[in-house]
Order: structure tokens, then C-alpha cells, then sequence
């Protein structure tokens, strides 16, 4: 079977989606670790976070769950969750969350 044939038959559909967003996601966290433009950038992890989101958002619309406030519940501690790391990312300019600069050494403030 050649590379074009499988693609052709891998199709996108309801019942596949989820396998394809996990191979997706997958796939963008091992360029995180691995490709040197992406390695390390909190855009690409904040990116996968919001992706979880929406990815919530379209299960609840395709599939309307008897139980949708529990699934609502979730997409907004999900929501939460990446608005406090977008936030955190944005504040630390690159920096730990103890001030840990990217080499490794410690900023020591005063107070």
C-alpha cells in the first residue's frame, strides 16, 4: 500500500477524530521536546491547552451527552487552567515560576 492510498482511506470522521487529535498532539509535544524551533516555546504548549478546550466544546456539540453540565463543568476547568498557564507564561518572560532563568541559575531579589 503506498503512503497516498493510506492517507486517502484514513478518513476524517466522527468516530476518528479523536485518534487523529491524539496523533495530532502527539505529534506537536515531541516537536516541543525534540525540534529546535519549537523546543521549549510556551505558545506551542499554550496552543495544545486551548486545543483541549475546543476539542471538549466539539465532543459536546457532536455528541450531546446526557450529562452536558458535568462536560461543561470540565471545559471550564479546563478553560481556567489555560488561561492561569497562558497568564503565567506571559508574566514569566521565559521564567520559571520561581524566577529560574533558561540556564539554569536563580534570580535573587531583594525582600
Amino acid at each position: 500500500m503506498t503512503v497516498s492510498r493510506a492517507i486517502s482511506s484514513a478518513k476524517l470522521s466522527r468516530q476518528t477524530a479523536w485518534a487523529w487529535y491524539m496523533a495530532a498532539g502527539a505529534l506537536v509535544t515531541l516537536m516541543y521536546v525534540m525540534v529546535p524551533p519549537v523546543a521549549g516555546n510556551g505558545r506551542v504548549m499554550n496552543a495544545l491547552g486551548l486545543s483541549s478546550s475546543v476539542a471538549i466544546v466539539l465532543g459536546i456539540v457532536f455528541h450531546q451527552p446526557k450529562l452536558r453540565k458535568a462536560w461543561i463543568a470540565f471545559l471550564i476547568g479546563q478553560l481556567l487552567f489555560f488561561c492561569g498557564d497562558g497568564s503565567i507564561s506571559a508574566r514569566g518572560m521565559g521564567r520559571g515560576w520561581r524566577g529560574e532563568q533558561r540556564h539554569g541559575r536563580v534570580r535573587r531579589g531583594r525582600g
